[in-house]
């Protein structure tokens, strides 16, 4: 049996008044430099959900010049 990977929970529908989880992150930014998402690490990489990749492509590129 093929299982999806589980979806962070920012990436979850809910119904309404149903709780929602916590947020995951996805991308840690401080002070010009990405400290997470690894760039070097394509597990981490393909971790980031398909909605947040531009932004932390974004990220990697002002963190990288």
């Amino acid at each position: 049996m093929h299982r999806q990977p589980a979806q962070p929970q920012n990436c979850k529908d809910v119904e309404p008044g149903q709780e929602i989880g916590d947020p995951a992150l996805v991308l840690d930014f401080h002070e010009g430099d990405v400290l997470m998402p690894d760039a070097a690490d394509p597990a981490a990489m393909g971790a980031v959900p398909p909605w947040a990749r531009p932004i932390v492509e974004a990220a990697l590129k002002l963190a990288h010049g």
